[in-house]
Parts: C-alpha cells; sequence; structure tokens
C-alpha cells in the first residue's frame, strides 16, 4: 500500500478545485457533473500512475457499485459495494443511479467536494415539499417536455440520466407536475439563448 498512498497523496497536492457546472434547480445546489470530473481528473491519474474502475454486481439481489483505485505498481484501493437505489427496474434507472453513484464514490474516494455542503439538512430534516402533496405530471406536460428534449438532440432511451444529471429528478420517480413547469420553464429559456 505503500505506492498507491504515496501516489493518492501526490495527486490530491496537485488538485485543483473542480467548476461545479452542474446546477439542480429544485434543490437550488451545485455539483461537478461526471464527464466534467473525470475530464479533470484524467490527466493527473495518468502522471501519478493511478487508474480508476467502478464495477457493477449485486448485493442481495439490488444493483451495486464500487470503486477501485489502481497503482502501476499492483497496489489497489476499493470501497465496499454500494447499493443502487432504483424507484423503478429499467436500464434508464439503472444507467442515471451508475453515474449518480460514480461521481460520489470517486470523488469520495479521491476527497474530492463534489456538491454544496448543506451541513447534512437533506439528509435528516424534511423539507416542506416533501410535506405537501406531489401531483404527477400531465400528458401534456410529459408530450411537450419529451418534444423539447429530443429538440435538443436527447434520445427517449437518455431522457431519464439527462433529467437527473442536469435536473436532480430521480430515475424511475415519476415528474411532478410542479417539477415538470420547471424543467419546461428552463428548457424553454435556453432555447431563446
Amino acid at each position: 500500500m505503500e505506492q498507491i498512498s504515496k501516489a493518492i497523496v501526490a495527486l490530491q497536492a496537485d488538485l485543483k478545485p473542480v467548476e461545479k457546472n452542474g446546477v439542480n434547480p429544485f434543490f437550488k445546489n451545485e455539483y461537478i457533473k461526471l464527464p466534467d470530473l473525470m475530464i479533470s481528473l484524467q490527466p493527473l491519474l495518468t502522471k501519478h500512475k493511478l487508474a480508476v474502475m467502478h464495477l457493477t454486481g449485486n448485493i442481495d439481489g439490488i444493483s451495486a457499485i464500487k470503486v477501485v483505485l489502481l497503482h502501476e505498481s499492483g497496489e489497489t484501493i476499493e470501497s465496499d459495494y454500494q447499493p443502487l437505489l432504483l424507484t423503478k427496474q429499467d436500464p434508464q434507472a439503472q444507467g442515471s443511479a451508475i453515474t449518480y453513484a460514480r461521481r460520489y464514490t470517486l470523488c469520495a474516494m479521491l476527497g474530492i467536494v463534489a456538491d454544496e455542503d448543506d451541513d447534512g439538512h437533506a439528509g435528516s430534516n424534511p423539507s416542506a415539499s416533501s410535506q405537501t402533496i406531489e401531483y404527477p405530471a400531465s400528458d401534456k406536460q410529459k408530450n411537450f417536455l419529451k418534444q423539447l428534449l429530443e429538440q435538443r438532440g436527447i434520445i427517449t432511451s437518455e431522457m431519464a440520466e439527462y433529467l437527473a444529471d442536469e435536473y436532480g429528478i430521480i430515475s424511475g420517480k415519476p415528474v411532478s407536475s410542479a417539477d415538470a413547469k420547471m424543467i419546461i420553464e428552463d428548457l424553454l429559456n435556453k432555447k431563446g439563448q
């Protein structure tokens, strides 16, 4: 573990802040998108003779993922498998959950802050919105949202992942009417830019 430990310390010394370019309009927080995180990290991983892999598996029939950090010496550090908690069992929900988990497990392993610190509020305090009734998006809203996404070149199989990455919509969970309205407004505003 000596070689990989030295490499991680050197990598962390070279880390520069990564711009948080993803904005979740529903929770009003910023985060680092996975592709941008990897673009920022790849040269440092290479410089310090490190590579990263994410392996999928399952825990008692539940899909799971773990991160493995490899050093050219053959030394490795790996996390435990983390369950991918899906509300819907389909490929889109799985892909979205994997993308989300890859970002968090990689950041945790390398000591990178990927999101704004909410001081534990999201995990410990029910929000006012979670105590109100959420109505599902109407068919009209869903069709218009789909049309707007297709105009942006996002095909049907990529829509759940896009909504998760860009708007924090949990894949497999029905989009609420309020969320659909907010996303539609945001996409229409971007269309004019």
